[in-house]
């Protein structure tokens, strides 16, 4: 069963009210995993912004039910635009550098950019589930990309990586056009479908 939470949009809805949205959707899947699909474990995915809402509703819902994987294909999780793939790739691609600040700005409407709940990167990430962490060669995100997936294995959390090397930011929605694109979604159902699957294995 697959959920696609249509949380609400800045800036007539800034931050927090995407991220609490996205929370509800996954409590109410919690909930019904138990009641409606016999205990099925949860996976939490999604890829730029919803990168960043899956990984943080997976670590404030910590504790409260069975999110077993997360899928994060090129993730925001950093409000930092000093990184080096911001400036190697700021021009000529879907995603500027000019469009990240912009699009903050309209999300925060003045709350800490800093925050974990806005950049994960400064969250203590302990105990969060295995994360399969896809990254696009040519994205201003790139750097972010690879540094979250660096502090979840600092913090003890599985992770595996991939690597689009001829890719740009969003490429992993032409699936149907693009072979790169094509095998990063498989790896992606794989991934997810081996957490569950071990999720629901006998101890």
């Amino acid at each position: 069963a697959v959920l696609l939470p249509d949380y609400r949009l800045a800036p007539e809805s800034p931050f927090p009210g995407p991220v609490e949205d996205c929370e509800d959707a996954v409590l109410w899947a919690l909930e019904a995993a138990g009641e409606e699909f016999g205990g099925a474990p949860v996976a939490v995915a999604g890829d730029s912004a919803g990168g960043n809402l899956a990984t943080v509703v997976a670590r404030r819902l910590l504790g409260q039910g069975p999110i077993v994987f997360q899928g994060l294909v090129y993730p925001v999780t950093d409000h930092d635009f000093s990184r080096p793939s911001y400036a190697a790739h700021a021009e000529g691609f879907p995603l500027l550098g000019r469009d990240m600040p912009w699009f903050f700005d309209h999300y925060l409407q003045g709350a800490d950019p800093k925050q974990p709940d806005v950049s994960p990167l400064h969250a203590d990430l302990t105990g969060l589930p295995p994360a399969l962490v896809i990254t696009a060669g040519y994205d201003v995100l790139l750097d972010e990309g690879l540094a979250y997936a660096d502090a979840l294995e600092a913090a003890g959390v599985p992770v595996t990586r991939r690597h689009a090397p001829g890719m740009i930011h969003g490429f992993i929605r032409i699936h149907n056009l693009c072979e790169a694109a094509r095998l990063e979604v498989e790896a992606l159902a794989d991934a997810t479908r081996e957490a569950c699957e071990s999720a629901r294995a006998p101890a």
